[in-house]
């Protein structure tokens, strides 16, 4: 298999300022990565659902598990870079593609629940940038990711993540609600709802 050359880029880059390839080409190479990742994880996937099950034991379980992940990460800094470099060119593309190449996006994600949580860790790696010289930028990387997992793995890990995300973005002197609003039309129909009804529609 002939895998996809991408450029070069910094992980805190903003990927709007790096031309990015084109959407098919785009993921087809993170299907590689897919399949690539979830191989490399699979002995530390195991160890994280016997640990889990031993409630005995579980807050000192979580501790070794985020251990264990930082040292994969550091482990595997390449295949990690490469994920997070393939999602920031979706991102970037999903704000601007139409509603067909939208759904497409979306509905690759739905049978890839790794993925999806990698989509979640990018509204971390956003709020680590906000405040900083590309608020507005990170902000809507942020809501690009939301969009594109909508919904389908854990809602209050999003709600969490963006709850941070805007009283940040508040903090910096940015009104963040056009862009919940934008990024609303963008999404679907429940996720369009969620973001409307938990942050811009006053309760």
């Amino acid at each position: 298999m002939v895998e996809t050359e991408f450029p070069a880029m910094p992980l805190t880059e903003d990927t709007n300022k790096t031309p990015a390839p084109p959407l098919d080409q785009t993921l087809e190479r993170l299907r590689q990565l897919d399949i690539q990742y979830r191989k490399t994880r699979a002995p530390l996937d195991e160890l994280e659902k016997e640990k889990l099950r031993d409630f005995s034991k579980f807050k000192e379980n979580l501790v070794t598990l985020h251990e264990l992940e930082e040292e994969f990460r550091s482990d595997h800094q390449e295949l990690v870079h490469d994920l997070v470099q393939c999602i920031g060119f979706l991102c970037a593309a999903y704000l601007q593609a139409d509603a067909t190449d939208r759904v497409q996006i979306r509905d690759f994600f739905a049978d890839k629940k790794i993925m999806r949580v990698r989509l979640l860790d990018e509204l971390g790696n956003a709020r680590l940038h906000i405040p900083g010289n590309d608020t507005i930028g990170w902000l809507r990387h942020a809501l690009a990711a939301a969009s594109i997992e909508d919904n389908q793995t854990d809602f209050r890990d999003t709600c969490v993540a963006l709850d941070d995300i805007r009283n940040a973005v508040i903090q910096a002197g940015i009104d963040p609600k056009p862009h919940f609003v934008e990024v609303a039309a963008l999404s679907s129909p429940a996720m369009s709802r969620f973001l409307l009804s938990r942050y811009i529609q006053p309760t």
